[in-house]
C-alpha cells in the first residue's frame, strides 16, 4: 500500500485512501475496513478500529489492518499488519516469520 517514507497523518487519512483509490474508484464497495496504529515498544490495541482515529503515526508504530471489499459479486478479505520503521523483536515473534516478509516502511 505504502512505499518508502510515510508523512506523519493520521489514520483515518490511510483508511480514507484505502476506501477511496482503491475500492470506490474502481466501482466496488466497501463490507469493512478497521485499521488503527500502536508503538510498537508499548502496544496498546490488539485489534483495530472501525472508526479510524486522528492519532498521527510515528517510526515505531505498527498498524492493525483489515479490509473486506467486493466487486461484482466478489467478496475479498485481507488483514495485515504494517510496521513504520524495523519490528521489535517481540513483533518478529508475534508474526511467526521471517520479518522481510511483511510490510516494513521507513
Amino acid at each position: 500500500m505504502f512505499c518508502g517514507r510515510v508523512p506523519a497523518s493520521p489514520s483515518i487519512s490511510y483508511a480514507a485512501a484505502a476506501a477511496g483509490a482503491a475500492i470506490l474508484e474502481g466501482g466496488g464497495d466497501i463490507d469493512f475496513l478497521i485499521i488503527g496504529s500502536t508503538p510498537m515498544d508499548n502496544p496498546a490495541q490488539v485489534f483495530g478500529n472501525p472508526r479510524p482515529s486522528a492519532r498521527v503515526l510515528q517510526k515505531g508504530d505498527i498498524i492493525n489492518m483489515e479490509l473486506a471489499a467486493g466487486y461484482r459479486g466478489y467478496t475479498a478479505q485481507v488483514g495485515s499488519p504494517i510496521c513504520i520503521g524495523p519490528p521489535t523483536d517481540r513483533v518478529k515473534r508475534l508474526l511467526g516469520r521471517d520479518p522481510r516478509c511483511g510490510r516494513v516502511l521507513k
